[in-house]
């Protein structure tokens, strides 16, 4: 539910809304309301004719430029905005569901004529844009267009919809915002959560989870960009104490923040923010506001530790795949790796071993595309290069480098290095122990090389280990001849990287030094 609020927050940072009105009543949102459960634990209204593609471009979080999460961000705005220009729709509603949780959230675009309905529901199934991906289930029901899993749809056919004033009370009543998100707990999902967390982490004060699975009767963000550009939260409980010890909370999190994102340079304009963060009690509720870019500083710091491992993990699977290719291909020649480039009758280099392997990750057919009597670079084998395998890009890497059809997986080549040339290695040539070994390690962008190409880190020309850092902070993933990947931090000796790449120098190596 998180990464739901998250989404839904950025998604309506280009939009223009006014301040949030008084929540108290509950609106006429008759569009919504035969479609909501008991099990229904989020909904956001999002206003289609406030949303234009300048504001999207002006007020996208900057510290996602670059990254996957923004594109997608600009593409599923860009195609809503088509929706509503082309077929009229002026809203829509987001429906979360924890049993029907997927990656395609259920969506209803209310009020419109059959003959709307018929224009937008060839937009929902089209293969483009990509993101969104083309909804499984497109329907009216109830009078009402639905998009959605086949489940989810199956789900508002056959069930009847119950009174939920605790996601419709807090919608704005007039004048709403271009995106409001209401999260309301169901029964069934507070008891879950008391089940499975019991206390808050310490980072937010460590106290019972009873204050959010108890204590809070719904939360509600909005986004506002008038002269006074804010963002709002306001929270509700009507259980005595419980605004007040969601208060507690609140403050824990704003301290944990001031201790912990302390490094430089981002660290003044995150606490910076922080400082402009406001929050009030009014009766039972608990209101926190901040200047609309602010809430891009404070996003900024976790959201980039954030993202650093989980492209991490991902470069650490891939280097984990291609060591599993590579001992997959050394089962079927007679216990030898690939050499690390093939060579013509004249002996000169051709292909890299990452064309050689290329069976042994899947890419049976793109291996068979290959001449592999001519060059990396020969007007046919050239055409491939831009059919660059996913298990050879790391996502912490430039898009551009991914569009050059580059790579920054190399082997170590050498004559004391599993990689000597068009001389393959057998296994039991590997005397230092295939756990000491370096089989293929990742280097910064510069280094980076066309994937086809016979191309690799030479260590005799590459004596310093310094070119191999810059694409993860602290270091760089290497894939050990065990199959294991290890991180080789980036005050590693030049004496203890060289010997991490023979395989019969006989070194002993602590776990230490690197």
């Amino acid at each position: 539910m998180t990464h739901l609020v998250i989404w839904l927050s950025l998604l309506a940072i280009g939009a223009q809304s006014p301040d949030l009105v008084d929540q108290r009543d509950v609106p006429n949102s008759s569009g919504i309301a035969p479609f909501l459960g008991r099990e229904a634990s989020a909904l956001a209204r999002i206003d289609l004719t406030r949303l234009t593609p300048d504001s999207i471009q002006k007020h996208l979080p900057q510290f996602l430029a670059h990254d996957e999460t923004a594109e997608t961000i600009v593409e599923l705005l860009g195609f809503w905005i088509n929706v509503s220009r082309t077929a009229g729709a002026r809203e829509l509603f987001v429906l979360v569901n924890p049993n029907e949780f997927t990656n395609v959230p259920l969506i209803v675009v209310p009020g419109l004529s059959p003959s709307q309905q018929k224009a937008i529901m060839p937009l929902l199934t089209h293969k483009k844009p990509s993101n969104p991906p083309k909804y499984p289930s497109v329907e009216v029901i109830r009078n009402e267009l639905v998009a959605g899993s086949p489940s989810a749809l199956k789900r508002l056919r056959e069930v009847a919809a119950i009174d939920r004033p605790d996601l419709l009370a807090p919608l704005a009543t007039s004048g709403q915002p271009a995106i409001q998100v209401v999260i309301a707990p169901s029964p069934t999902l507070r008891r879950a959560i008391e089940e499975s967390v019991g206390r808050l982490p310490s980072q937010l004060g460590g106290g019972s989870i009873t204050t959010f699975t108890q204590d809070l009767d719904w939360a509600s963000i909005s986004l506002t960009l008038d002269t006074k550009p804010m963002l709002q939260l306001v929270s509700q409980s009507t259980r005595p104490g419980g605004i007040q010890r969601l208060g507690t909370v609140l403050n824990a999190v704003i301290q944990h923040g001031k201790e912990t994102h302390t490094e430089a340079p981002s660290s003044a304009h995150f606490q910076q923010a922080l400082a402009l963060i406001t929050h009030r009690i009014e009766k039972d509720r608990l209101i926190l506001e901040m200047p609309l870019e602010h809430p891009m500083m404070i996003f900024a710091v976790p959201a980039r530790k954030i993202q650093a491992a989980r492209h991490r993990v991902q470069c650490v699977n891939n280097l984990k795949m291609l060591g599993l290719a590579m001992h997959n291909y050394a089962s079927n020649h007679q216990g030898a790796f690939p050499p690390a480039y093939t060579t013509s009758p004249d002996g000169k280099p051709l292909l890299s071993w990452r064309v050689l392997i290329l069976p042994y990750l899947e890419e049976k057919s793109l291996y068979d595309q290959f001449k592999l009597d001519e060059p990396w670079d020969s007007p046919h084998n050239k055409m491939l290069v831009s059919r660059i395998p996913k298990f050879y890009v790391c996502p912490a890497c430039s898009p551009k480098l991914k569009q050059e059809g580059r790579t920054t997986y190399v082997v170590p080549r050498g004559d004391a290095t599993i990689f000597p040339g068009p001389k393959s290695v057998s296994l039991k040539e590997i005397t230092d122990g295939t756990s000491n070994t370096i089989l293929t390690l990742e280097v910064s962008e510069p280094k980076g090389v066309v994937w086809t190409q016979p191309e690799d880190w030479d260590t005799e020309r590459d004596k310093s280990s310094k070119p191999m850092f810059g694409t993860h902070a602290g270091g760089t993933n290497t894939g050990i001849a065990d199959g294991s990947v290890r991180f080789v931090r980036d005050t590693v000796n030049d004496a203890t990287f060289k010997k991490l790449f023979t395989r019969n120098g006989g070194e002993v190596i602590g776990p230490d030094e690197y």
